[in-house]
């Protein structure tokens, strides 16, 4: 398998917020002809207190693998060995070599993951401000450290596309800690301004524990295009999402929307993926004429 980065230690994160750098790139150019990228977010539930953990990453492996995606982003994948398995069985199902990168942060890792069959030029991690309390021990979030994740990835043709991967607060009984998804979603839209430098348009997906007619969704409403939502406009209801915040040197083209929650276990016996499902979404990226 063909692990780009996956560190021990990100800098500045593990007690603090703010951002750091896991791999520095200098300026790059968008796409230099149209692109097709298979996308998928995917929170997967891989926490102490799940069922199955293990059989359950391994065939989601295999359902990625069938799909042979351009970008995947993971939520909840926690475990290290358990995402060596994932990925291995993506691998081997998908006869590509994928390059992958881990997010460390807070006390358990932030859970986000991205792999790629396309090299990985450049990532960055932003640890969000506001993450719960740390006597709310149950609900765990505080102890992830919560952030947002770019990657930036070469494409063929030539040129790269900037990538974000994020999970943001939940809401438990008690405690809807949405004044913290709140100031979370402010921090991402202001963290993707910052980061995608690329001409080209930029691409978000995870959990975001929030619906897009909720207050705390507005700071992604004005800059974003929710690929999500204009495909599977039934789905009100959904808080994981796919968007692209559009840029002029490109027109977006979005389609094959699917959803990915069930797969095959080591013996070959249907099982549940995880508690939420997979998106996936193709983006077409054209040059503007």
């Amino acid at each position: 398998m063909r692990t780009a980065l996956l560190c021990s230690l990100l800098l500045a994160t593990a007690c603090n917020t703010g951002r750091a750098a896991l791999r520095e790139a200098g300026d790059a150019r968008g796409p230099a002809s149209r692109v097709t990228l298979k996308v998928v977010t995917f929170n997967v539930q891989d926490l102490f207190v799940a069922s199955d953990r293990e059989q359950r990453m391994r065939a989601i492996g295999r359902a990625l693998g069938e799909l042979r995606p351009d970008l995947i982003g993971l939520q909840e994948a926690f475990d290290a060995e358990h995402r060596e398995q994932l990925e291995a069985e993506l691998e081997r199902v998908s006869g590509a070599a994928y390059e992958s990168v881990y997010f460390p942060s807070g006390v358990m890792g932030s859970g986000l993951c991205v792999l790629t069959p396309h090299k990985i030029e450049r990532a960055v991690f932003w640890r969000y401000s506001k993450n719960g309390a740390w006597y709310q021990y149950k609900h765990g979030d505080f102890y992830a450290g919560k952030g947002a994740a770019m990657v930036r990835i070469a494409v063929e043709g030539g040129g790269s596309v900037d990538c974000f991967n994020t999970h943001c607060i939940a809401s438990y009984p008690g405690a809807s800690y949405r004044s913290d998804r709140a100031v979370q979603l402010q921090e991402l839209a202001e963290f993707v301004e910052a980061e995608a430098t690329t001409p080209s348009p930029a691409i978000l997906l995870g959990d975001l524990n929030a619906r897009v007619d909720s207050p705390e969704y507005a700071p992604l409403s004005s800059s974003f295009d929710n690929l999500t939502a204009r495909l599977d406009p039934a789905t009100t209801g959904r808080i994981d999402h796919i968007l692209v915040r559009p840029h002029p040197s490109s027109a977006v083209r979005a389609q094959d929307y699917a959803e990915l929650s069930t797969g095959l276990d080591d013996d070959g016996k249907a099982i549940t993926l995880s508690d939420h499902d997979g998106v996936v979404i193709t983006v077409e990226l054209r040059p503007a004429r």
